[in-house]
Formats: C-alpha cells, sequence, structure tokens
C-alpha cells in the first residue's frame, strides 16, 4: 500500500489489489498530514515490525533522497527537519551528538539514542520536544558542532548567568552582564541588580567564578 498527494487530496493505494481510495482534505492538512507522516516514519522505522532481510540504512537513504526530492518542488518541510534525518541516519541513531548548547547548561552533553531521540548527561533521560528542537535548530545553523565535544569557556559558564551576592547581609541573585579578564588569571566582573549596574570590587580566578555561578542556579 502507498500513498500520494495532489492538491487538496491524499490518495491511498492498494498496490497488490489494484484499489484506492481519495481523501479530500484543507490543503493546510494534507502539507501537516505529509510532514507529520515523514517524520513519524523516519522516527519510528527502528521500532517497527519488519521481515528478516529488510535493510533499514538502505530505507533511510532512499528514504531522505525521496523526501528531498520531495522539497524540492512542495518546499513544505523544515530545512532543519531534513538535516535532522541526515544526521541521525549518519550517526547511526547513537552516539555523542553535542554539548555547550545556548539555553543550556554549558557542561551539559546531548547523546543521540537508538531510538533518534536526544538524552542529557545531567539526567540521564530524554529531554523534551521542544528541547530537541532547539538543539537541531542550533546544529543546523553549526553544522561542524555535530558529534564534535568542546571545552566551555568561563563566558559560556558565566555570561549572562546568576551569581548569588550578599546584599544587607542577605543572599540576593544578580545577573552577570560583563566579564573583564585581568590577565593575571583573574576575572572582575559587572552585574545588574534590579536594574542597576555595578562593578564588583572582588577578582575570581575561572574555577572560582564558575563555581559561584553554578551554586546560584
Amino acid at each position: 500500500m502507498s500513498f500520494t498527494h495532489k492538491s487538496n487530496l491524499i490518495i491511498i493505494t492498494d498496490i497488490l489489489n489494484g484499489e484506492s481510495a481519495k481523501l479530500v482534505f484543507e490543503p493546510e492538512d494534507v502539507i501537516y498530514l505529509i510532514n507529520y507522516l515523514s517524520k513519524k516514519i523516519f522516527d519510528n522505522i527502528k521500532q517497527s515490525t519488519r521481515t528478516p532481510d529488510f535493510n533499514i540504512d538502505k530505507f533511510l537513504e532512499l528514504f531522505i533522497q525521496t523526501v528531498k526530492e520531495r522539497e524540492k518542488v512542495k518546499g513544505t518541510l523544515k530545512r532543519t527537519d531534513i538535516f535532522r534525518f541526515e544526521t541521525i541516519r549518519k550517526l547511526k541513531h547513537q552516539g555523542f551528538l553535542c554539548n555547550c548548547i545556548p539555553g543550556f547548561y554549558p557542561e551539559t552533553k546531548f547523546y543521540l539514542l537508538p531510538s533518534g531521540r536526544i538524552k542529557d548527561s545531567r539526567s540521564d533521560n530524554t529531554i523534551l520536544f521542544e528541547q530537541e528542537q532547539k538543539i537541531w535548530d542550533f546544529l543546523y545553523k553549526n553544522q561542524n558542532r555535530v558529534g564534535k565535544e568542546i571545552t566551555p569557556s568561563i563566558y559560556d559558564f558565566c555570561a549572562g548567568r546568576n551569581i548569588n551576592i550578599s546584599i544587607n547581609g542577605l543572599t540576593e541573585k544578580a545577573k552577570i552582564t560583563y566579564i573583564s579578564d585581568l590577565k593575571n588569571g583573574r576575572y572582575q566582573i559587572k552585574i545588574n541588580y534590579h536594574g542597576q549596574y555595578k562593578t564588583l570590587s572582588s577578582s575570581f580566578t575561572k574555577e572560582e567564578l564558575i563555581s559561584r555561578v553554578i551554586n546560584s542556579r
């Protein structure tokens, strides 16, 4: 059985018996359904029931080629989705994917599971679909980061992050807005506390500042 679509129709064909069915949808619903099925087929083929000689790697290669050819004409799937398909196929559905991704803690490492989902090193669990999309969007724009582990810098750890400060004997959170390298192994920071900007008189080593930020989470 196969399906095709034309205009606002989806045609389901029984190849063995030569029978077919036509479903009428709104055009935007057809686009949604085709995209949805493409993603679901790709994401679930590993868990499918297959005959002994079914070649998943060959199927995925042909599937991606078909999707890319379709997109030259239709242009309905996001480029990040096609990039995700290709990356998962190349990494064989498993292994280190990336780390130091904006919007996540810089020390967090992300791994691709056999299912095609992503898990993080902090919880060792799969992350939310919305979080996965952020990672794929970032990797699509920074494709040299796929499978490449980098060492987070002090700026990755601390710039724009909260740090605990003491105000009138109370511990309060302030945001680090600027980090100045004093060129002697120490760093000085500027903070924003309730709209007031101030440079702290104290300086920190890299390790001290990162530790302060992590403890302020």
